[in-house]
Parts: C-alpha cells; structure tokens; sequence
C-alpha cells in the first residue's frame, strides 16, 4: 500500500469518526458513568456530608420544625451553594442514593458539553477529535473525594470562557447579562475557582486585546477598549463583591496558611503520573495515567514543532502566542508555577494539587484547539479509549467495598424513629470512612449531630438561635462547630441514638473509654449490623 493509499484511508477512516461524532459521545460519556450507575452508592470521602445537606436543605425547605431548630440557611450568599442547589433539588424528588446518581450524572455531561462549547468557540470548527481529551479528567481526583461544588465550578468555568470569546465582538446588555450570571456561577461553585478565572479572565483579556493592538488582522480602537472595560465591570460587580465579602468571612473564621510538605521530587512525580486524577491507590491507577501524561507531552510536542516550523517559513507572527488559542499555554504555566511555589493552604487546604489540576484542564484546552494530524488525533482516541476501561477497572473493587460498608451503617436507618437525633461513634481508621455514618440519616427525618460542614462557609449553618443544649446521659454534648449554647435558655435534649463503625473496636481501645462509659450507663444496644461493623445505641427513657 503506498503512502498515498494510506493517507486516504486516513482520511476516510476519519471522516466517518467526525460524522458520527455522537456515536463517540455515547462511547466516552457511557465509559465515564460506569463510575457512577455500576454501584448503588458512589463512596467519597465529603460525598456523604454534601448528600446529608441536600437533605438538611429539602427538609428545611418542607418547613421540618425539628431541622428548623437545629440548622438554617446562611443569610450570607457563600461559595460551595451550587452543590447544595443541584443535589438538594434531585434530593427533594429522589432517594438519596438516586438523587447522587442524577446529580452525578448531570455533572458528566455538564463538564463534557461545556468543554467541548469552548473548544468550539476557540476553534470554530467541529472537524476534532482531541475535544475527548476531558474525559478522564472528569472524574479527577477532588470529585472522587467528594468535593462536589470545586468540581462543578470547572463547568461555568467552561463555559463563561466560551461565552465570552463567542460575544465580546457585540458584547452589549444582553450578552452582559448572560457573562455575569455564568460569573456567578464560578462564585456560586467555588471562590477559589472564581479566583482562577478571574486571573485566567484577565490574561486573556489582555493578551488578545495587545494581540488586536500589534495584528493587522485585527482593528483595535481605544473607544472600543473603554466601552468593554465599563461593560464588563457592571457585568461582573455583582459577583465580585460578593466574593470579597465571602473571602473575608472565611479568612476570620480561619486564617491558616501553611506550606506544602511536599518535596520538589515528589511534585514532579504527581504531575508525571497525574496524580489529580488518582482516586484510590497510587500504585493500582498510576499506569494509566502515565501512559495519558506521555499522550500529553508527544501532542505538545508536536504542537511545538509545527509552530516552530510555520516561523521558519516565515508563516503567521510572533504575536500568535497571545492570541485566543495560545494563551492557554501560559495560562496552563501559571497554573504550574502556582503548583510548585504557592502554600498548600490558604484557610482552606489541598491547594497543591488544584493548581496541579487546572495546569492540565488548561493545557488540554490548547491541545484539544490546536489542529493535530488526523493521524494523530485517532491514536489519541485509542489511548483515551484505554484509559477510561482501566480506569473504570481501577476504580470498581474499590467502590465495591466501599459499598458494603455503607450497606452495613444503612441497615440502622429502619431501626430509628423518624424526628430522632442521632450522633456517631467512629473508630475505623480508613480516611475514607470519616463522614460515612451520615449514610444513616440522609432518607430519613433524623438530625444528625456530626454535621461538620455547618460553619459559617457553607450554604447550612447551625441555627444559634433555637439550638438545643444537648446531652448524652448526664454529659452535655456540642456538636462540632456549633456555638456553645450552655446556660442561655435553650431547651435541654438528650440524644436519641448514637451509632457506631468498626464496633468491635470501640470495645478494644481504651481511647475510647469515655464512649464505653456512656454507653454502658445510659443506652442500650439495639441491633448490630450483619457484618456487625455497625451497632446502634438507643437511649434509656
């Protein structure tokens, strides 16, 4: 077969893969909910305290005179509400199981869609089969861990850049409109998302506004330059403000800055084998993760060495480098520099390996644009391809487990009445377990006292005003974060039930003695799960 024979199968062989773009679709969108659809639960390590929320919001808002007592909705517009929002909404249809799956599956096609809108944008043509290069980066390592808002952030981040390169020819009132609400969004989602796009925004705006400056294919106007600045302030304000005043908040609630651990040596290893997307085990998921990083690398490299050549020929200009496309390169730097030299926590922590994750969700951006062989672009396919099955493979024996445990801490939801408050006993030294015993009041109208995302940050915060002053036995007992209510008149209430994971262990560890005590004195012992990791404790009337 000659090389001509061979390029034209090429071709042909292509066309057919862009003519049936949605058949990909199905392919890549169905391998990445095999995560969520092949258990019942999808185990996270916050997953179970923003499920337990959502139904703290669904009951608050059904007007639940008990939950009214305990908990009640930040008058501050905070971060963190797009996940309490979009769950809390399924939650108030669905079981809790289910509404995590819709919730999960919305968030799929949403990362997706939104990616593939600006690529679209950028490129201007649908002829790109390196848009797949989001896949595996969906279920990155932050959404594996639960943290649903950071990750649903990455969405209107998405899409307001997409937004914004398609309408700021003719960026008038509605199209102000339309950038400020997908701007909210970010804030809605997540400050610190807010703050990259922010940085990323300005870059960008500057980089192609000195690129229409020096290009002569492009008419820049001072008039034109002040009109957008004045639009886009009144566009933005609103969202602005409102994360400053958020900012401030969380900085008096907590002010922690503390430098990453982490070597020089082990920060190029994680971003070697990807380490954002590492789930469960290091050792299990790496390999195909390495395999995607050197994908990574051969089409940068080839990225490089056509731009390279087009300046020898005397192509094109040197001011391409800011341009709509480009910029995404030195964006993707920035976020590599932040990576490598920022703390690792500024009030909130595990900043390293955000910056790490949007090093490569904007390096992606530029690679997925930037017009690959066709050649090139199908071998991308078949590594995507192999990536996502292993994968999925990785993942699965994990979530398997992880299922059973939850199995065994729903099997006391039936035992408790319905208007209870329940408190858990924890002694598993899994990281993962560390909010599973919400699992056990997340379908029922239960109040669950080990709520820790109940600060002033977050959508659900603790209702000082009508807290009761609880006990356990004759000890009194504040939930974490909550204000101390002791001697202010609130009424006095004994826990109703106390739950416990790893039972055994309780008993075998004099840690735990004051627990031991409790128990003995002032509850009796219901039912032990079939595993008999989990107990349940109901007190004595």
């Amino acid at each position: 077969m000659n090389p001509s024979s061979v390029q034209a199968y090429i071709r042909k062989i292509f066309g057919y893969l862009i003519r049936f773009d949605w058949l990909l679709v199905i392919l890549f969108l169905t391998l990445s909910m095999l995560q969520i659809w092949r258990t019942r639960y999808v185990p996270s390590l916050d997953g179970p305290q923003h499920l337990y929320n959502a139904h703290v919001l669904s009951e608050l808002i059904r007007g639940n005179d008990l939950f009214r007592e305990f908990f009640r909705i930040n008058p501050m517009i905070v971060g963190y509400w797009s996940g309490h929002i979009f769950l809390g909404l399924f939650k108030l249809v669905f079981p809790a199981w289910l509404a995590e799956k819709l919730f999960l599956t919305a968030y799929v096609a949403g990362m997706f869609f939104s990616f593939r809108f600006l690529i679209r944008s950028i490129t201007r043509h649908k002829e790109n089969l390196l848009v797949y290069l989001i896949i595996p980066f969906i279920f990155h390592n932050y959404l594996l861990l639960g943290y649903y808002s950071f990750s649903i952030a990455a969405i209107f981040f998405f899409w307001a850049f997409g937004y914004w390169i398609r309408i700021r020819e003719r960026f008038r009132w509605k199209e102000m409109i339309g950038f400020g609400v997908l701007v909210m969004g970010i804030f809605l989602s997540h400050a610190l998302v807010f703050l990259f796009f922010a940085i990323s925004f300005l870059f960008l705006w500057l980089a192609t506004h000195i690129h229409a400056s020096v290009s002569d294919e492009h008419t820049f106007s001072w008039e034109g330059l002040l009109s957008q600045i004045w639009r886009l302030g009144i566009s933005v304000m609103p969202a602005l403000i409102l994360w400053i005043i958020y900012v401030r908040s969380v900085m008096d609630i907590n002010s922690t800055v503390a430098a990453a651990t982490y070597s020089t040596r082990e920060l190029v290893l994680f971003i070697l084998r990807i380490r954002q997307l590492v789930g469960f085990s290091h050792e299990i998921e790496t390999s195909a993760y390495i395999t995607l990083f050197v994908t990574l690398v051969v089409l940068g490299l080839i990225a490089l060495v056509v731009f390279i050549q087009r300046r020898q020929k005397g192509e094109g200009h040197w001011i391409e480098i800011l341009n709509t496309h480009y910029i995404w390169v030195t964006l993707s730097l920035l976020f590599l520099t932040a990576y490598f030299f920022l703390p690792d926590r500024i009030s909130a922590g595990s900043l390293t390996h955000r910056f790490g994750l949007y090093f490569f969700l904007t390096l992606i951006v530029f690679l997925a644009s930037f017009p690959m062989p066709r050649i090139i672009q199908m071998a991308s396919l078949i590594v995507l391809i192999v990536v996502m099955i292993l994968a999925r493979q990785n993942h699965l024996p994990f979530m398997q487990k992880l299922n059973k445990d939850i199995a065994d801490i729903q099997e006391m939801s039936p035992h408790m009445e319905e208007g209870s408050t329940v408190l858990s006993i924890n002694t598993s030294d899994n990281w993962i377990h560390l909010h599973f015993q919400l699992y056990a009041a997340d379908n029922k109208a239960l109040v669950h006292l080990n709520n820790p995302q109940c600060a002033g940050q977050f959508p659900i915060i603790w209702n000082e005003n009508r807290l009761p002053e609880c006990y356990v036995g004759d000890q009194p007992y504040r939930p974490g974060g909550a204000p101390s209510v002791e001697g202010e008149g609130h009424r006095k209430l004994q826990v109703d039930y106390i739950t416990v994971f790893y039972y055994p262990r309780l008993w075998e560890n004099e840690a735990f003695q004051y627990w031991q005590e409790i128990l003995e004195e002032h509850y009796e012992l219901v039912m032990t799960t079939p595993r008999e990791l989990g107990a349940l404790y109901h007190r004595i009337k």
